[in-house]
């Protein structure tokens, strides 16, 4: 057993040049695509062939690679809300958020395989909004924003039900306005997005474990990150899940992945010099994933270095191991950190 691994993630993996695509630039799924017939020990994923040799029908959702009720929820189009204030509400009901550790942190949150009533306080748009989801085209809200950073937004793939466009969506709250997805859904019109994940399972292009060298076992993440608070995530065995106990919102998810990325800083206001900074989620770096295999034993999850790639605004981040082969998820929600320079990442535990 080698002591716990602890490293800045900026150089932790060396960065895969040409990574394998997960999904071709611009696609949308179709009910096809997100069907599968039969059952099985696990979750089929998204994209599997239809058997006629059984009878039954199991819908996948794209971005949880778990069972939903039919295909009108399978095909449903995603929807995004940047998130903003120390309390948001409706995280738990997203099925990927991104979290960019900026001052204050911030928050896209998606939600496709279900609905949540009151998400919220909506924020404003940011650069990274456009990279991040426009190969998703979900139905995007939110609540203004710089003139540069929402033209930004309208030259991506994503169908803009901001505020200035569609204020009855929005209600107001004592922390800023709020919305419901299931409201905004009904706004506009869109196809399910593609999968964002390889998941461990048996479906077709499923891979065959979480990471096919380099995993060990942990039960605590701390993340420190320079001006940020350190979370601390610890993984939860009875219910196979990642919990977050300090340092941010009490989530639990499937699967954490701490991204290495570069971040630009962007003027909220020229006139009065305000800045902030965005991540910058095309291109590629280094990685720690954490998940768990499906049978692991005892108080431990697993963790694994990996390497990610995204080579444009419509094409799905590669998240690979050592071997260049796809990391396999645990199907369920995901946590993806954008981590800054400088960012240190300590998943203690011994390699297995």
């Amino acid at each position: 057993m080698l002591p716990g691994w602890a490293t800045s993630i900026r150089g932790a993996v060396p960065v895969v040049a040409a990574a394998v695509a997960l999904a071709v630039a611009g696609c949308e799924s179709s009910p096809a695509d997100l069907m599968m017939h039969g059952a099985s020990t696990s979750p089929p994923a998204a994209g599997g062939s239809a058997s006629p040799s059984n009878a039954a029908r199991t819908w996948i959702a794209p971005l949880t690679g778990l069972p939903v009720s039919g295909g009108r929820a399978a095909g449903r189009p995603a929807v995004a809300v940047p998130l903003s204030g120390g309390q948001p509400q409706g995280l738990g009901s997203a099925d990927v958020v991104y979290e960019e550790l900026a001052s204050p942190p911030r928050y896209v949150a998606v939600f496709q395989s279900h609905d949540a009533a009151s998400v919220g306080p909506v924020g404003q748009t940011r650069p990274m909004d456009a990279q991040a989801l426009s190969v998703l085209h979900p139905l995007t809200a939110y609540d203004g924003g710089t003139p540069s950073f929402i033209r930004v937004l309208d030259e991506s793939a994503v169908v803009d039900v901001g505020y200035a466009g569609h204020p009855s969506l929005y209600h107001p709250a004592a922390q800023g306005p709020m919305v419901s997805t299931g409201q905004v859904q009904q706004a506009a019109r869109d196809t399910a997005p593609p999968q964002l994940f390889t998941y461990q399972g048996s479906g077709v292009g499923d891979a065959s474990s979480f990471a096919s060298t380099g995993a060990w076992r942990t039960s605590v993440l701390r993340i420190t990150a320079p001006g940020q608070a350190t979370q601390v995530w610890r993984f939860d065995p009875r219910a196979h899940t990642w919990q977050q106990v300090a340092g941010g919102p009490p989530v639990r998810v499937a699967n954490v992945v701490v991204q290495d990325v570069a971040y630009k800083t962007v003027f909220l206001s020229r006139k009065y010099g305000l800045t902030t900074t965005s991540a910058r989620v095309v291109g590629s770096g280094s990685a720690l994933i954490l998940s768990e295999t499906g049978t692991t034993a005892g108080s431990s999850g697993t963790v694994v270095k990996a390497t990610w790639s995204k080579r444009g605004l419509r094409d799905v981040t590669a998240y690979l191991d050592a071997r260049n082969t796809p990391i396999g998820f645990q199907r369920g929600t995901t946590w993806v950190i954008l981590a800054p320079p400088g960012t240190m990442a300590a998943a203690n535990g011994g390699r297995s």
